[in-house]
């Protein structure tokens, strides 16, 4: 006898699968807002050993800190900190670490994972494990 919910998870897996390829081939070498592109900065210099500050040399010159990422906090000098929290930026690291791509897909990976749980949590305390809770 098939298995229905086997088969509902295997679909459910080939396309995560499928959706994380296209992910990770859209946004090779582009991030589509501010927080992956300070994620991205700073995840670099902390692996290079530069910390948590960039400085940008070319506000050395201007009386005003204004090139930089958008979203970036100065405090009236040349060096630039995340808006972030440093833990988001730190797990992003530890991926990067292992391997630049990996880094790309780990949002994308959080965003399943967390809609995982979310459908255990409503099986098991909203519909009590009926059937039609897997629709």
């Amino acid at each position: 006898m098939i298995n229905k919910k086997l088969i509902v998870y295997s679909c459910f897996l080939l396309m995560i699968l499928f959706i994380l390829f296209l992910n990770i081939h859209t946004y090779r070498n582009i991030f589509p807002n501010t927080d992956y592109n300070q994620i991205d900065l700073f995840s670099k210099q902390i692996i290079e050993g530069k910390g948590m500050v960039y400085e940008e040399p070319l506000n050395n010159d201007l009386d005003y800190p204004i090139v930089g990422i958008r979203g970036l906090i100065s405090f009236g000098t040349s060096k630039l900190y995340s808006s972030l929290v440093p833990g988001v930026i730190f797990i992003y690291t530890l991926f990067r670490g292992i391997d630049p791509l990996l880094m790309k897909g780990v949002s994308f990976l959080f965003a399943i994972l967390s809609l995982i749980f979310f459908y255990k949590l409503c099986d098991e305390f909203i519909f009590n494990n009926y059937k039609y809770s897997l629709i």
